[in-house]
């Protein structure tokens, strides 16, 4: 853990100094009526613990988005008298159509 805490540490400062010079992020500090230093900290930190969480809370992300598509598309099919495949087959068209369109443009 000595190791985690020691690279947190490294790449905070290091990205601290960095977004520091930002002219764009000292003018967000002064409109938000916010101390540049904590508001450039509490940023570094989000994003470093998005970094580092990311592999966990991604494929949990998509699991729940697949198993809600498939759980709508699944409810459409016992109402409409279709199965899941023709409902998919479906979606396939309309993606299709939209892809065609585009091109024509």
């Amino acid at each position: 853990m000595e190791r985690l805490g020691s690279f947190y540490t490294r790449q905070s400062a290091k990205l601290a100094a960095h977004i520091d010079k930002s002219q764009t992020f000292q003018y967000l500090a002064k409109k938000t009526n916010q101390d540049p230093k904590k508001l450039t900290l509490g940023f570094v930190e989000g994003s470093l613990m998005y970094k580092l969480t990311f592999p966990i809370t991604a494929p949990i992300c998509l699991y729940a988005a697949v198993r809600g598509r498939r759980y709508y598309l699944g409810k459409n099919a016992i109402e409409g008298g279709k199965s899941t495949q023709e409902l998919l087959e479906e979606c396939s068209d309309m993606v299709d159509e939209d892809s065609e369109s585009d091109n024509d443009n």
